[in-house]
């Protein structure tokens, strides 16, 4: 099945800095069978709502898995928790934002 994944982080995390973090992401889904068919390129955004915290760095990626949603999701929240997700406020900084998109 093909599943589309957004990334994003604003915060260092065990990893390193962002970027690194997103890049440990991509690595953990393929160490765990999930095949990376396309990716966009890494981007910038403000963070929000509030701008005055770090920015994001963004990207999305196209995958294919034989994983079912619920598999897939409970993969994606572990892989955060290895990275340093805290999950405190609602669109507080993070270490790490894995999302299914479609």
């Amino acid at each position: 099945m093909s599943v589309f994944i957004a990334l994003g982080a604003n915060l260092p995390g065990p990893a390193g800095p962002p970027r690194a973090t997103l890049e440990a992401a991509l690595a953990r889904l393929g160490a765990a069978g999930v095949r990376v068919v396309r990716r966009s390129r890494w981007y910038r955004s403000p963070a929000w709502p509030d701008p005055a915290e770090p920015e994001f760095v963004n990207g999305v990626v196209e995958v294919e898995t034989a994983l079912g949603p619920a598999d897939l999701l409970a993969l994606l929240h572990r892989i955060e928790d290895e990275l340093g997700r805290a999950r405190g406020r609602p669109n507080a900084p993070r270490a790490i934002d894995l999302d299914l998109l479609d």
